[in-house]
């Protein structure tokens, strides 16, 4: 084998040892983000100038979204996470 066959080799091998490292930090920070408090606050706060809940007023429509946003976020991290994990199988496929 010549010398860039050996050097591509080894570097596939390294970037298969450490893909498993970056999908952790990956999916530490993309679902951290998606599920921290400020996110899902900005999140309601956009969601509560779109919809009017008619008899409600603004604070309580906030606390409302608020609490509906935190059940999706969560529905989100779990699916983000499955498709972080499924890009991170198809890079390895690719090398």
């Amino acid at each position: 084998m010549d010398i860039k066959g050996i050097v591509t080799d080894q570097l596939k091998e390294q970037a298969k040892s450490n893909l498993p490292v970056i999908q952790s930090k990956l999916n530490e920070i993309v679902i951290g983000k998606i599920q921290s408090k400020n996110f899902e606050e900005k999140w309601a706060t956009v969601v509560n100038k779109k919809i009017n809940l008619p008899g409600i007023s603004e604070k309580a429509e906030q606390v409302i979204f608020e609490k509906m946003i935190d059940k999706g976020t969560d529905l989100v991290a779990g699916v983000m996470q499955e498709i972080l994990e499924e890009a991170v199988e198809e890079v390895l496929e690719q090398l």
